[in-house]
Order: structure tokens, then C-alpha cells, then sequence
């Protein structure tokens, strides 16, 4: 069965998911909800990375807030990288940071749900918007408070392998949303004629 591996110090920090026998895992970091200024701060400078793996949901209680100053705070990110880019000689770091540039240029932001905008790599949505509606994400960051069901709802399309980055605290709550989706995964691939990964 699941276990979940705990490596928070006072509720913040990483936590892993572990099924059985790599089946999978998931990644859970908690991290402070200081204001919402640091929050689009940290989105800004954590999405870049996150988008080499699928894409992002950000839970937000405002999207039409969050979304502009996450796309202010990107351009000027992406400066600084061209600027990197410009002033390096080494080829693979150059390479590396060209790559970087193509990637975050290619990033699209979207407040509507996933079947509305497919194309777009990160999407913003309110917690009353999740749901059976949703594609599959290799990343949730949760900005905002959320009911077990909102958080369920969540995590239930959430890819083996994938990161909930939670602002604020950490409760039994998604501690249980967890152990059910490890379960569920776990008799997934145990039911026969599932194919493996």
C-alpha cells in the first residue's frame, strides 16, 4: 500500500507520496503563504522549471489579479535570461539558457478550463472550477484555501511523478485525499488487463 514519507520541518517543506513497488509517487511541498506578492514572486520563478515536465494548474481565489502580474513578473524573468544568454561564452551554458528562452517564450497562461484553451502550458482557475472538466497536470500550486473535496478534485488529475506545491499549512484533510488517490492508483494497476507504464 501507500505511504507517505515526511520531510516538513513546523509544516513547511517537501513531503513524498510513495506507492508500491515503483508504481509511481507524488510530490507535495508546503511552503509559507506570506503575502500574495511573494506567492507570484515564487510562481514566477518555479513555473519556468516545471514547464519541461506537462502542464500547471495555479488554484487562486483571484485569476484575474494573479494572472496579469505573473505575466509582468515573466517578461521581465525572461529579460534577465536573454541578458544571461547574451553575455555567456560557454556553448552549453548558452545552449541551456537558449532553451530556456524558446520555452518560457512558447508558455501561455490561460484563466479558462483546460477544453477551452488546450494549447495553453499553465492554467489559473478559481477552486469552484475544478472538476471532471479538468486534463491531467504534472504540477498544482494552491494559493488558496481549499475544502477536501476542492483539493480532491484537484489531485485527481494529477500525473504519477507529479508536484502540489500548497501555500499555508498542510492538514490531515489532504493527508487523507492522498492515501485515497495512492489506493485508487495502486488498484488501477493491479486490476488485470491494465497496462503498464
Amino acid at each position: 500500500m501507500g505511504r507517505i514519507r515526511d520531510n516538513r520541518k513546523h509544516q513547511l517543506g517537501a513531503i513524498v507520496v510513495n506507492t508500491h513497488q515503483q508504481s509511481g509517487c507524488w510530490y507535495i511541498d508546503v511552503r509559507p503563504n506570506e503575502s500574495s506578492e511573494q506567492i507570484s514572486l515564487d510562481l514566477t520563478q518555479h513555473i519556468p522549471r516545471r514547464l519541461a515536465v506537462g502542464k500547471s494548474l495555479v488554484i487562486t481565489a483571484e485569476p484575474r489579479k494573479l494572472v496579469p502580474v505573473i505575466r509582468k513578473r515573466w517578461v521581465a524573468l525572461l529579460g534577465l535570461v536573454e541578458r544571461q544568454y547574451a553575455s555567456t561564452l560557454d556553448h552549453f551554458k548558452k545552449q541551456g539558457l537558449r532553451w530556456e528562452i524558446d520555452r518560457m517564450r512558447a508558455a501561455t497562461f490561460s484563466r479558462r478550463l483546460p477544453l477551452q484553451d488546450p494549447q495553453a502550458a499553465v492554467f489559473f482557475l478559481e477552486s469552484q472550477l475544478l472538476g471532471d472538466r479538468l486534463t491531467n497536470f504534472k504540477t498544482i500550486y494552491v494559493t488558496c484555501p481549499l475544502t477536501k473535496q476542492e483539493f480532491a478534485a484537484a489531485v485527481n488529475h494529477l500525473l504519477p511523478g507529479g508536484l502540489v506545491v500548497i501555500y499555508g499549512q498542510w492538514c490531515t484533510d489532504f493527508e487523507i485525499v492522498m492515501h485515497d488517490l495512492v489506493r485508487s492508483y495502486t488498484e488501477d494497476r493491479s486490476m488485470p488487463g491494465s497496462a503498464p507504464d
